[in-house]
């Protein structure tokens, strides 16, 4: 235990911590760390980063103070916004964690007793909070980076110094030395003293409202994540030089950052240098740039005439379609256009609003940004919705109960046709499905069919219906699969005999009102037309009300049976007075309520809905409508994709390597196809073309999907395994 022992600041890096004790013990660093220089033993990475746990609890026995709080005094507190240092990756990957060296404040170092804060290793704070200076970056006697090495580093001209150091700088970037910089003022109401303010806001706050993401709410992971690339571009947009003194404006940041113009932004090849070389003023005014697009944008028009020309929107698309660091969010993606923008009018083609059929399909498709839950969707569309439609073609009207579902589940979404086809119980192939949705809105009649289904796709966004029918349609796949255990009792309550006709009557009765069928519309029933078809309409219109009452309690009962707390039926209630849709539609359950609210989806419904996924954009939206189990194996998929072995993802969460391996699995056979490849001695797992897919799809919507699995990342315990002993 050293003799002198100093309290560790809040805001104080670890490095800068053990260099203060150094000088009152007057000591070596290595008598304090166990380690030659400020590094691990096995890492090349400075402990301030990501220190192991041997050097922390080296450090720990010989000052007394607990291992957790020097964590938090490394890069380590800046996890949950995915900040922290990864060993084995570069600081230019990812949200950018961390700047060459640190950057540094004179007058903080000055009235700080020459101590260093934590947040100075950030490469996204660039101005001082307490002085509204921009960091400083190179040491004023030699020029260099400050603490770029891990060689220890003086407090003062007198502290005793390596020969190294001595032989770089006269004054051994001392941090006295650095204290006595030049300290540029930045004025408060400059853009880039406003964009500072909005990064530090998500960074103290872990995310933000951002407009880029449609008023959408965005974990500072994936708002950083987003900014790395824009930043990136602005940085390749300004003209490069040496100096803040030459920078447009003026010697005085507080000028040049107050309104940014074009001028600031002309590209030349004179200077440039690499990303680890610029200076914090010139990625102030980047940053300033990046923030200024994030917050205001909204869609790819709104970028026209900003300085993201079309061509560094196409180079800037092309650098994240060949990066295998940067993890942009679909947000980011359809603001820089690489998905169809939102809007119709390209399909519109004549003066009384008929579309080109090759175009309907795409029409749909890029309607809407954020698709809404298609598993929410009967078979067909509800009755409702069919007594409120504006007039159609006869063709298009005799289909629309069956096309109106399938469009509302392409609405902002690209489906394999054939694959949604058979998931709403029709034997058709892609083409046949593509040209009913042509059909449906290509005609003199479309436009109003298709501002009506936008208009409902946004109550059903708004107000998502409370009843999961796909899994109900595989828990219950035919009529026959409702069983004959009820129906004595049924034809008791409707007063008829207990023949063969009346059975299989009331057995697809039963299930047209669990799978979402229209009981009147038969095709989902597999009869068209013939006596059968007509008989058992009859059958449903003379139905008696005793009758309906329990064909209802016996559909509730076989919910119950699988642990599904949904109401039976649901159908959207029209308000005729104010013209939309309420925000609540009628609910029917026909028993009363058990007292239980703890209802759950047995494993069975689960593993039926998973294998019915069958495509990775299926996988991931079963995820993101609520499917927390599925959720929160994509969430360590997310994260530990890239380990070599199944043990060291298993390492992060302190569980065992057959349980990584057994999601491993459940994802495989929900996608039919593998998603890792076969693991040999010489060769570490890597993910396949399917596995690669699923990958960047979930990390593209980890926010979603975090926030439905509760999961806070690798270093912290998942929610249904108890917390380890590390």
């Amino acid at each position: 235990m050293l003799p002198i022992i100093a309290d560790l600041l809040p805001d104080e890096s670890l490095d800068s911590w053990i260099e203060y004790l150094v000088d009152l013990n007057a000591c070596r660093p290595r008598d304090i760390t166990g380690t030659y220089d400020l590094s691990n033993y096995d890492r090349a990475v400075p402990f301030t980063r990501n220190a192991n746990a041997h050097t922390l609890e080296t450090i720990a026995t010989n000052t007394g103070v607990p291992v957790e709080r020097l964590r938090h005094a490394t890069m380590r507190r800046y996890e949950n916004v995915g900040l922290a240092h990864t060993v084995g990756h570069c600081a230019g990957e990812g949200a950018w964690s961390h700047v060459r060296g640190s950057r540094f404040c004179p007058e903080c170092l000055q009235a700080g007793n020459l101590r260093w804060k934590l947040a100075w290793h950030l490469r996204w704070v660039t101005v001082c909070d307490t002085h509204r200076t921009v960091l400083a970056d190179y040491c004023p006697a030699c020029g260099s980076r400050a603490r770029d090495a891990r060689v220890h580093h003086p407090r003062t001209a007198s502290s005793p110094v390596s020969a190294w150091r001595l032989a770089r700088c006269p004054y051994a970037c001392s941090t006295e030395t650095l204290a006595a910089s030049a300290a540029h003022q930045i004025e408060i109401d400059s853009a880039a003293y406003r964009a500072h303010q909005w990064l530090t806001t998500v960074l103290d706050t872990g995310g933000a409202v951002c407009a880029y993401a449609g008023g959408e709410y965005l974990t500072a992971k994936s708002i950083l994540s987003d900014a790395a690339p824009i930043v990136r571009a602005a940085l390749n947009a300004m003209t490069y030089v040496d100096g803040v003194g030459t920078l447009p404006g003026g010697s005085d940041p507080g000028s040049w950052t107050r309104q940014l113009t074009a001028a600031d932004f002309v590209r030349t090849s004179a200077g440039r240098t690499g990303a680890a070389a610029v200076t914090t003023p010139q990625f102030l005014l980047a940053l300033t740039a990046a923030v200024e697009i994030l917050t205001t944008a909204t869609g790819p028009k709104e970028l026209a005439g900003t300085w993201l020309t079309p061509s560094r929107i196409k180079k800037l698309g092309n650098h994240l379609a060949r990066s295998k660091s940067a993890r942009p969010t679909v947000h980011l993606l359809r603001l820089l256009g690489r998905k169809p923008p939102t809007g119709t009018g390209t399909a519109v083609t004549d003066r009384i609003g008929r579309r080109r059929p090759q175009h309907s399909a795409k029409a749909l498709y890029s309607a809407v940004s954020d698709p809404i839950d298609a598993m929410n969707l009967p078979t067909n569309i509800w009755p409702a919705v069919c007594d409120h439609a504006p007039a159609m073609v006869g063709r298009v009207a005799r289909n629309f109960p069956l096309t109106a579902p399938i469009a509302l589940a392409t609405m902002g979404r690209r489906v394999d046709y054939a694959l949604l086809a058979a998931e709403f119980g029709h034997d058709l192939a892609a083409d046949e499905v593509r040209g009913a949705l042509n059909h449906l809105v290509s005609n003199e009649l479309g436009t109003a069919v298709f501002n009506y289904l936008c208009q409902l796709h946004a109550h059903l966004k708004t107000c998502p219906p409370p009843i999961d029918y796909r899994r109900r349609r595989r828990l219950f796949p035919t009529p026959a699969a409702i069983g004959r255990n009820h129906t004595r009792q049924l034809a008791r309550a409707g007063g008829m005999y207990l023949t063969d006709a009346f059975t299989w009557k009331i057995q697809r009765y039963v299930w047209q009102l669990l799978t979402g069928n229209d009981p009147l519309v038969t095709h989902g029933a597999q009869l068209l037309h013939g006596p059968a078809a007509y008989s058992y309409r009859k059958f449903v219109q003379t139905m008696p009300e005793g009758l309906r009452d329990a064909a209802g309690e016996v559909a509730a009962r076989l919910l119950l049976k699988h642990r599904i707390g949904e109401p039976v039926t649901y159908t959207p209630e029209y308000n005729d007075a104010t013209q939309s849709w309420s925000p609540h539609g009628r609910e029917q359950r026909f028993l009363e309520t058990i007292g239980r609210t703890d209802l759950r989806r047995t494993s069975l419904s689960l593993r039926l809905a998973a294998s019915a996924a069958g495509d990775v954009e299926e996988l991931v939206h079963l995820a993101c409508a609520g499917e927390k189990s599925v959720a929160l194996k994509l969430c360590r998929l997310a994260d530990t994709a890239h380990c070599p072995t199944h043990g060291d993802a298993a390492a992060l969460y302190g569980i065992r390597s057959t349980q990584i391996g057994r999601e491993s699995v459940f994802l495989s056979r929900a996608l039919g196809a593998d998603i890792f490849t076969p693991r040999t001695r010489s060769a570490p797992r890597t993910l396949t073309a399917e596995g690669t897919k699923l990958y960047n799809l979930a990390r593209a919507n980890i926010d979603r999907l975090s926030r439905i699995a509760e999961y806070t990342g690798p270093f912290a315990s998942p929610p249904d395994y108890p917390k380890s002993s590390r």
